[in-house]
């Protein structure tokens, strides 16, 4: 059995499935390294982190391990696909100790030896923000998404920031995961709002404060409009993003 009340999502590729869990126990950090290199799994059903499962028998599924989790770091998003560079997981860091926050990024064309290509940390992008928020360092990634276009390969994250959560990476070199862009719902507010950098700036920075407190007060009983999930079409030109109570939008 998987951690009690802890799973959160299940992807599966190539015969094998990959389950997130996100309540207690925290992580652990057992068996993970944080330099590029191979990850012994853990043989622990009941440890945090990313359960594998062989399920090329559907009807008999076989435990593999556990992908590591990051100590006091919970792993509640898991994604699998089929990229220029192998077979690319990528699972989220959401703190729940002090633990880092952003993604981990593995190669898993042999499940039961993953390869851990890179770690990368999320803060808050946008300088006004991060003052009106005071300070958003090393923060949560709750959701992600892999696509490609043509030969370039990347991953959309669900930032916990502030301004900013819908945030693309490049990680067509999955050693080195490269931002490329980022955008939040706050462009619905108030359009170029997320563009402005001074908050020494009345002007600026009450318009960013404008922004947030719209951000803090949706119309439903969640009464955020923040990023929770999103997903692309199969071409990768398309996202569809789901912000809580800004309903949903659309992204090319």
């Amino acid at each position: 059995r998987l951690i009690r009340d802890a799973t959160t999502d299940v992807w599966a590729l190539g015969g094998h499935a990959y389950i997130g869990s996100f309540n207690e126990p925290c992580g652990t950090g057992e068996n993970y390294i944080a330099g590029v290199g191979e990850v012994e799994l853990v043989e622990d059903i009941e440890q945090p982190g990313i359960a594998i499962f062989d399920v090329h028998d559907k009807n008999k599924p076989a435990y593999v391990g556990n992908l590591p989790s990051v100590q006091v770091s919970r792993t509640n998003d898991v994604k699998v696909a089929e990229m220029s560079s192998g077979t690319i997981l990528v699972h989220s860091n959401e703190a729940c100790g002090g633990g880092k926050g952003g993604f981990e990024v593995y190669d898993v064309t042999d499940p039961t030896s993953p390869v851990h290509l890179a770690s990368v940390q999320i803060d808050e992008l946008n300088p006004i923000s991060d003052v009106l928020f005071g300070g958003i360092t090393d923060v949560g990634v709750h959701n992600a998404w892999l696509f490609s276009q043509g030969d370039r390969d990347y991953v959309s994250v669900v930032a916990e920031t502030a301004f900013d959560t819908f945030q693309t990476y490049e990680i067509t070199d999955s050693t080195d995961p490269t931002l490329v862009s980022a955008w939040g719902a706050e462009e619905i507010f108030d359009p170029g709002v997320g563009d402005l950098t001074d908050p020494s700036d009345p002007e600026q920075f009450n318009r960013a404060l404008e922004a947030a407190l719209w951000l803090l007060d949706g119309p439903g009983s969640s009464q955020n409009r923040f990023l929770h999930d999103i997903t692309y079409n199969r071409e990768g030109t398309n996202a569809y993003l789901s912000n809580w109570d800004a309903v949903w939008s659309c992204s090319t």
